[in-house]
């Protein structure tokens, strides 16, 4: 074998070897650019949903119970967990459910929120406004609340209390978690949602009252279940 047939041969593995990278680098830009386009951020881990069970059943006065979710609407939520539950309180008088979803796909969470989900599953939006409640340790937590009304002669009608979570960060509606998960690509390491629902039929200031009640009460509960994401962050304690 002649010295040009052995400089041949050595160049392949660097050829290969070359190859090799770039078509790593080709996937990984690919990647990027498709979990952006999804709303996935880079490096983003889902939350196992074994965390979310572990959520309490007991919180101060209230007492929760699980509520099966169809299978249907857990596909439609594009959530990675979930929890779905009722509380009551120890008076026998209040009542609410409280979902919880979270997920690395910032923009599909987002786009699942009451004034979507709600109206498209016939109710009808009757009035919405923010409102700035104050968790046990003087942290203030930003939520929206959503009255709802279905029916005619036998109307019924709920209230919900809703608000994000953002890589730590709360979000009182919609335009504030769309500017934490970046208006250009809405990425984020996680988004979570919490939807405080009222027992059907009560006045909207009963309902309200209830829904924030159980929010504060509920609150520092929901933070620690995203405490490990939250490190290093200062924000959601």
């Amino acid at each position: 074998m002649d010295h040009r047939t052995g400089e041949k041969l050595s160049r392949k593995p660097v050829a290969a070897a070359l190859v090799a990278s770039l078509l790593i680098l080709f996937l990984g830009v690919t990647y990027r650019v498709i979990a952006a386009r999804l709303g996935i951020s880079w490096g983003a881990t889902p939350l196992d949903p074994q965390t979310l069970e572990k959520f309490p059943m007991q919180i101060g006065d209230w007492t929760g119970r699980e509520v099966l979710l169809d299978e249907a609407i857990q596909r439609k939520t594009n959530a990675d967990a979930y929890i779905n539950r009722s509380y009551s309180h120890s008076n026998g008088f209040g009542s609410v459910g409280l979902y919880i979803a979270c997920g690395v796909r910032a923009r599909d969470l987002v786009s699942h929120r009451p004034e979507v989900c709600y109206i498209s599953a016939g109710w009808t939006l009757v009035e919405t406004h923010q409102l700035q409640l104050e968790r046990q340790d003087g942290i203030r937590l930003p939520c929206s609340i959503f009255n709802f009304s279905r029916g005619g002669l036998d109307k019924v009608t709920i209230s919900v209390l809703h608000y994000f979570i953002v890589d730590g960060c709360y979000c009182g509606d919609v335009s504030a978690a769309m500017i934490k998960t970046g208006r250009r690509f809405g990425m984020a390491d996680y988004v979570a949602q919490v939807q405080i629902t009222s027992s059907n039929n009560l006045p909207d200031d009963v309902s309200e009252h209830i829904t924030s009640d159980f929010a504060v009460d509920s609150a520092l509960d929901i933070a620690r279940l995203f405490g490990h994401f939250n490190k290093n962050r200062n924000r959601v304690r």
